[in-house]
């Protein structure tokens, strides 16, 4: 009341104005000349402003989060700024009429009769609708847009700083101190630099293993999360990235006790500490931006085990789906140990052969002495055999693709590159889309393999122009 008399008392002529030092000269003015309920002046058309800035505000920013973010695919930075924008002018253009009808009550004065020029604010409503029409309530508009929109843009922005800090606080108030454990190869490092810098800027603890080999950086924080999962005092989670994400996360899963899992969006991140109790988290350095990567490490941070998630779509378990998750961590934990000293763990317990054996297998038609079996079929993956022997001619194919060698060994030649691998069991390469590469099998061979997409291949070249090519190398 104070701030609308004192901006008008300026309009007035010399004669009429009250001269208003400041606030406070100007309640004992209102109040001394008035009466106390003179600050309440307008206090209705207050409410419903208020009331409809709020509503457009909220409203449009749901809506703006959700174009911006699945339809534009904007990170989390971007969709905020966007859809503040956007909340701040509807925001604005809602509350404007009913702060116009409000401004007039407030700096209302009486005429020499005494008598006030509206009787209320419905009053002031018509009679200004009926002298300039729906457009007079919008006078000034973008001045006040300019005015309201920032205020409700901030808003937003302390509503993410806000987040952000609890899960500081969080991580500080568990009864373990949380620490992470980072690496990348040369695909996934650009990536795992930011997420790394994003949660110093958390106050989080983290060791940077740097970049090394595809499989090796997976194997090393895969031992370091094993081996720490029984500390007390600190709890080690561990952060790896490369091309895909799959190859780390395959070797870190060697391990007893290491639960990593691949995100790709905020959502799997739900669900894998949800669910699976993750903690080893794997990023794709070739798929996923910055900003989604940033969010989706919020999502991990923030979420503990067994609470609701996408999966359980958004609510509480049922009661048979809690009680499987309840003996899930002492379950999961026997995992990968022998439960007999005395019994020698069969070879047929890898999970990877299992997933081959008693499969048919299908021959590959330009491949002499391969076979195959697709276990999925977009993006594909699939399980692939070669007989000592055989030659892959010099191939590309559109998508990139993970390959981990089972069984046997083989030695790649990546063309385009002028890299030569040799590839025993256990060990990882991964090739980039369009890449030329050609192999030879050593012994007879057993492979996963898993593109990025849909599965193709492209020769470069015939088995004999291959063979040629392979003497020369030799």
């Amino acid at each position: 009341m104070a701030l609308i008399r004192m901006q008008a008392d300026a309009t007035l002529p010399a004669a009429q104005r009250c001269n208003y030092t400041n606030a406070f000269h100007a309640l004992y003015r209102i109040t001394a000349d008035e009466g106390v309920l003179a600050l309440w002046k307008g206090a209705g058309p207050t409410v419903v402003r208020a009331m409809a800035l709020n509503v457009g505000m909220l409203a449009s920013y749901d809506q703006s989060v959700e174009f911006f973010k699945d339809n534009l695919g904007f990170g989390e930075a971007a969709t905020i700024l966007g859809a503040s924008s956007v909340s701040g002018f509807f925001a604005a253009a809602c509350s404007l009429p009913f702060d116009y009808v409000k401004t007039q009550i407030q700096k209302m004065q009486p005429d020499a009769a005494g008598k006030f020029p509206y009787k209320g604010s419905m009053d002031c409503a018509m009679k200004t609708l009926k002298a300039g029409g729906p457009f007079k309530f919008y006078t000034g508009f973008p001045v006040y847009c300019v005015r309201i929109a920032p205020h409700v843009m901030s808003r937003f922005w302390y509503f993410l700083l806000i987040s952000n800090h609890r899960l500081l606080q969080m991580s500080q108030n568990s009864h373990r101190r949380l620490k992470f454990v980072a690496g990348a190869d040369a695909f996934g490092c650009a990536l795992k630099d930011t997420l790394v810098s994003h949660l110093r800027s958390l106050d989080i603890e983290v060791e940077d293993l740097g970049t090394d080999n595809h499989y090796s950086i997976g194997e090393k924080i895969g031992r370091i999360i094993s081996s720490a999962t029984d500390s007390s005092e600190t709890e080690i989670r561990g952060l790896v990235a490369c091309g895909t994400g799959v190859g780390v996360s395959i070797f870190a899963n060697k391990f007893p006790g290491v639960y990593a899992a691949i995100c790709l969006t905020p959502s799997d991140a739900v669900n894998a500490r949800s669910i699976n109790n993750c903690n080893i988290i794997a990023f794709s350095g070739m798929s996923s931006s910055p900003e989604t990567a940033i969010e989706t490490l919020d999502n991990y941070l923030n979420t503990p085990f067994k609470s609701p998630c996408p999966a359980s779509d958004s609510k509480p378990w049922t009661d048979n789906i809690q009680s499987f998750l309840d003996k899930s961590i002492s379950e999961m934990s026997k995992i990968g140990t022998n439960p007999n000293p005395n019994t020698p763990i069969s070879s047929g317990s890898c999970s990877i052969c299992n997933l081959a054996a008693g499969r048919e297998f299908s021959p590959v038609e330009i491949m002499p002495g391969a076979c195959m079996k697709i276990v999925r079929e977009s993006p594909t993956s699939a399980m692939v055999r070669f007989v000592a022997g055989s030659i892959e001619p010099a191939h590309h194919h559109t998508h990139g693709h993970d390959v981990v060698v089972m069984k046997g060994r083989k030695v790649v030649w990546n063309v385009s590159k002028r890299e030569r691998f040799e590839l025993n069991v256990g060990d990882f390469l991964f090739t980039p889309a369009g890449d030329v590469h050609r192999v030879k099998y050593l012994e007879d061979t057993e492979f996963f393999i898993r593109w990025d997409g849909d599965w193709d291949i492209q020769l470069d070249e015939d088995l004999a122009t291959a063979a040629a090519n392979l003497e020369k190398e030799a």
